[in-house]
């Protein structure tokens, strides 16, 4: 993450005015929501909840990976978020 979502933006210059440099908390904001959102796992549709496993999180993986899965019915179903080299880490 090089940049800041205009949301994060928002959230920094709301929750801390002054201090550090802007850009810089709010980049490392938008890194630690990355993460966040990488990490959890969707549990429940109405209303919407996320959960983040405390084990899991500790397994060999990327916070910026280059695969990501979702749900099709009752089947994970993983896709490459960019091209992957043959014998990388997926």
């Amino acid at each position: 993450v090089e940049a800041a979502s205009d949301a994060v933006d928002v959230l920094v210059r709301e929750f801390w005015p002054g201090g550090r440099s802007r850009l810089e908390l709010a980049v490392k904001l938008e890194r630690l929501l990355a993460v966040w959102l990488l990490n959890c796992f969707e549990h429940s549709k109405d209303p919407p909840g996320f959960s983040t496993y405390f084990l899991p999180s500790f397994m060999s993986h990327s916070c910026r990976p280059n695969s990501m899965w979702h749900h099709e019915g009752d089947s994970f179903v993983l896709r490459a978020r960019d091209d992957i080299a043959q014998g990388a880490e997926v």
